[in-house]
């Protein structure tokens, strides 16, 4: 009997064997494969958040973006542009006043990402001349930043030097000298104690300097316009606007000063 033709499909299901136990393999080294490339991304992004915790911040801000709360406050301040820019200023305080509510109900009501809404709405309250409104709003925003230990950040962003000036310029408004000196005095001595940088401390020497100034107090005036003078200089020239600025305003103030004494 010829058994070549019963060998040929034992040989073939040999073969097919071996081609499924290699395609198998092949399979399984693939996974493998990908299961170690994406082990050493994770390792690698775990490094980077642990070395950078920015990146943390833009995840969480990414997931907070999706909150619908937060995007009806973003389309609320889409809508309160639209009425500034049309001259309906009565409809933008309570623009602010919504989307504040929205952004509590998203971060919480003692949250520092509210700081930059409440500045705003207080400002708001300003042009509506509630100045009562405005200094809670201006005082809740420092409080939470006094809170949280924000000292200074920026506008878009704000800390306690931000809520402190925004108070000073209600004070200033109002006519309430004392409280708007106080406070910026409390600004230049946070900044001095937390490293604040020759340009904030500038900014600041130059707000007291004419808020004394205003208050015909020119002795000390010109102590702070020479401060601020002393660090912007240096730096921009004496050529500069500003510190031809700053050189004009102690000569008036020196000015004044003997015409006071004068009258005196």
């Amino acid at each position: 009997m010829d058994t070549s033709q019963l060998d040929r499909p034992m040989s073939q299901a040999k073969v097919t064997k071996n081609l499924v136990t290699l395609a198998c393999a092949s399979l399984l080294a693939f996974n493998a494969f990908h299961l170690f490339t994406g082990y050493q991304s994770f390792l690698r992004y775990k490094t980077s958040l642990e070395s950078d915790p920015r990146q943390v911040e833009r995840l969480v801000s990414l997931v907070y973006s999706l909150h619908p709360s937060l995007m009806r406050a973003n389309l609320i301040d889409e809508q309160r542009l639209r009425y500034h820019f049309a001259g309906q200023m009565k409809e933008i305080t309570n623009c602010f006043e919504r989307s504040l509510a929205l952004r509590e109900e998203v971060y919480g009501k003692g949250s520092p990402k509210i700081c930059l809404t409440l500045i705003q709405l207080g400002f708001s309250y300003i042009t509506d001349k509630n100045f009562v409104a405005a200094e809670a709003a201006f005082k809740r925003s420092l409080k939470i930043c006094q809170t949280h230990q924000i000292v200074c950040q920026s506008y878009s962003a704000p800390g306690m030097i931000e809520s402190l000036d925004s108070l000073s310029c209600l004070y200033e408004i109002e006519k309430r000298y004392a409280d708007a000196e106080a406070s910026e005095q409390q600004a230049i001595t946070l900044l001095k104690a937390n490293d604040g940088n020759d340009f904030q401390c500038g900014n600041q020497y130059r707000k007291l300097a004419e808020l004394l100034k205003q208050q015909a107090k020119y002795e000390s005036a010109i102590v702070f316009f020479q401060k601020n003078l002393a660090l912007h200089e240096p730096v921009f020239g004496v050529n500069d606007q500003d510190s031809v600025y700053l050189r004009d305003q102690i000569a008036e103030c020196r000015s004044l000063k003997i015409q006071n004494s004068h009258r005196i």
